[in-house]
């Protein structure tokens, strides 16, 4: 997987028109007005499918009886397995296997009319491919994968009725794709056989869940479920379905940071508990992440996978997601977008057109038979000037940097090609943070684009001297609204005015107009004064 290109203004300046971006996440800075990261909850200790969801399993759960009156076949019988606890499931019930993190094995029935009453009220699938689907898939199949999923379950044994092995097998790409486990979901039946016995006759089905069978990964599962729980119960009452999305979206983005090692090739992915609990993960972790948020949301979507890479680039295997709001579909790419204050995200709510413009995407060959057009954007684009002598590319950089400076001021060292490694020196000490970033350097580079007046009103309270000729920097202590550039016009005085949109907290917006005065500084455009 490639690693996101980190931005510079220095390059931009030479060689580029505008933001680059690559697949990965690049050296993300910490962001200072993130929202906190979300706790694991205990376990509950309540009875399978009524703890909360992604909860740990405290235990064997009780297990519902076999009828003797009914078909009946052991467990081992259920799931091919002669290590699993003894016990017998009837043609009432529904066999469930659970791995532990301690390596054991746990196994309990569920009547199947409670599983079919008591649906999970939120649950990480999406409804998107049930149109793909029988009825009858969707009516007796899915409630039955629903709890398997919410509760960790690997494999799952039950009575054959109109639902046929060779149903799930035709539909088992859209079932793999409703559920997306450790970047590997996948939906595997295999007739047990059919029993005949005084009581009648039956076929039994056993139905694997791919990316749960390892015990550990499993565990990890329920603790991301649940962090990425206790963040949509924390999302604020009232939000409309874009509103939440930003509002999720923004958490990724605040608290998740792109991994650069050998992801997996020492990590078990576990994608979703990387990303919601050790903060830290690839593009798929940041997919699935974000698919499980806004599924537990209520807003409907899923994850697209594929080929991706910067124009004139070698593309690199990738993951982003596809949602519904308010019943159009659009693109979102988190990866892309981590550290960004949400005034300057550019992959929240994109068109396919918009994607296009900067990266070739290759989807699988299926994802492109089924995905929905996505021909919007959901936010305005912001000007994307080719030169950058052109007077609209120090605007745009005006309001990236400001935007930067109360967000997150981490932000601003990336855009001037300072990598991670040059940023952090030691730890906050009185709300200001020491880099090795040499100071007169880096007030130089900002002068690329500010003038010496508007670099000294935008980082004077905010920017410092650590005594040793490096930047110290802090969130200030006025903050200013996040503006999104959406176009700028020369007014007949050689002025400029700026059309902007305040991003709000609540996911609100709010137009807004700015006069710029711009100054020849270097060669280039500069802002001097901004009304």
């Amino acid at each position: 997987m490639s690693r996101k290109a980190v931005v510079s203004i220095l390059l931009i300046l030479a060689l580029l028109a505008g933001l680059v971006a690559g697949c990965g996440g690049g050296p993300a800075p910490q962001t200072g007005s993130s929202a906190s990261a979300a706790e694991t909850p205990e376990s509950s200790g309540a009875a399978p499918g009524t703890e909360a969801p992604g909860t740990a399993a405290p235990g064997t759960p009780a297990s519902a009886e076999p009828n003797p009156d009914l078909p009946t076949i052991s467990w081992a019988t259920a799931f091919h397995d002669s290590s699993v606890p003894e016990g017998a499931l009837s043609a009432d019930c529904v066999a469930f296997l659970r791995k532990r993190g301690d390596g054991k094995q746990e196994v309990f029935n569920v009547l199947r009319e409670e599983i079919y009453a008591n649906p999970p009220e939120r649950l990480p699938r999406t409804h998107f491919f049930e149109q793909f689907m029988p009825q009858e898939m969707i009516d007796e199949l899915l409630p039955v994968l629903d709890y398997a999923v919410v509760n960790s379950c690997s494999r799952f044994c039950l009575p054959a009725s109109s639902v046929s092995y060779k149903m799930i097998r035709q539909a088992s790409r859209y079932l793999s794709y409703s559920y997306d486990v450790n970047d590997k979901c996948r939906i595997d039946p295999l007739p047990v056989g059919t029993f005949t016995r005084e009581e009648g006759t039956l076929s039994f089905l056993m139905i694997s869940i791919l990316g749960m069978e390892n015990g550990g990964s499993v565990d990890h599962y329920r603790q991301g479920l649940a962090a990425a729980q206790a963040v949509v119960d924390a999302m604020p009452q009232g939000l409309d379905e874009r509103g939440k999305m930003l509002y999720l979206y923004k958490y990724l983005c605040d608290n998740v940071r792109y991994n650069y090692g050998l992801y997996y090739e020492w990590n078990e992915a576990s994608l979703l508990y990387d990303a919601m609990v050790l903060h830290s993960t690839v593009c798929a972790g940041y997919a699935e992440a974000l698919f499980v948020l806004s599924s537990l949301a209520g807003i409907d979507g899923f994850i697209l996978t594929g080929e991706v890479g910067a124009l004139g680039e070698e593309n690199d295997l990738h993951a982003w997601n596809v949602a519904r709001i308010d019943g159009q579909y659009y693109e979102f790419d988190a990866t892309w977008d981590e550290g960004l204050s949400p005034a300057d995200y550019q992959y929240f709510g994109a068109s396919e057109e918009f994607c296009a413009k900067y990266h070739t995407r290759l989807m699988r060959s299926f994802e492109q038979e089924v995905i929905p057009p996505r021909p919007e954007n959901l936010l305005p684009e912001t000007p994307d000037p080719e030169d950058s002598d052109d007077p609209v590319f120090a605007i745009l950089w005006y309001f990236r940097l400001r935007n930067a400076r109360d967000y997150n001021p981490k932000a601003l060292f990336p855009y001037f090609g300072y990598g991670e490694d040059e940023i952090l020196a030691g730890e906050p000490r009185d709300g200001w943070v020491r880099t090795k970033v040499p100071l007169e350097e880096f007030y130089s580079r900002l002068l690329m684009v500010l003038s010496e007046a508007q670099r000294a009103e935008l980082f004077g309270d905010c920017l410092k001297d650590d005594g040793q000729g490096h930047v110290m920097y802090r969130v200030p202590e006025e903050e200013l609204p996040l503006l999104r550039l959406v176009g700028a016009e020369e007014n007949e005085d050689g002025s400029w005015t700026a059309s902007l949109l305040e991003m709000r907290a609540d996911g609100g917006t709010a137009s807004l107009e700015m006069r710029i005065t711009l100054q020849r500084y270097g060669g280039r455009w500069v802002v001097d004064a901004v009304e």
